[in-house]
């Protein structure tokens, strides 16, 4: 999950999640609570990864645990072109 939100920048959003880790607790408490309106409009940066950790969470929910892998869910987000 860290590497799909870090896809999109040449630091991988270090210092955002680095951030993130400090507000939430740690990495787990990040993916399953970060929302883009628990931080202040002016760090753009760190809501564009709330946002993108908001869109992942969505999409793995959107699938039922019990009869879904780990890899069809990774197919959807990098389909095969």
């Amino acid at each position: 999950m860290r590497a799909y939100v870090g896809l999109t920048d040449d630091d991988h959003f270090a210092p955002e999640i680095a951030e993130l880790k400090h507000r939430y607790g740690n990495l787990t408490n990040v993916f399953r609570s970060a929302s883009p309106d628990d931080v202040p409009k002016q760090k753009k940066r760190i809501r564009g990864v709330c946002g993108r950790i908001v869109e992942l969470r969505k999409v793995i929910d959107a699938h039922d645990p019990q009869s879904t892998t780990a890899d069809q869910i990774i197919d959807e987000l990098f389909p095969v072109d």
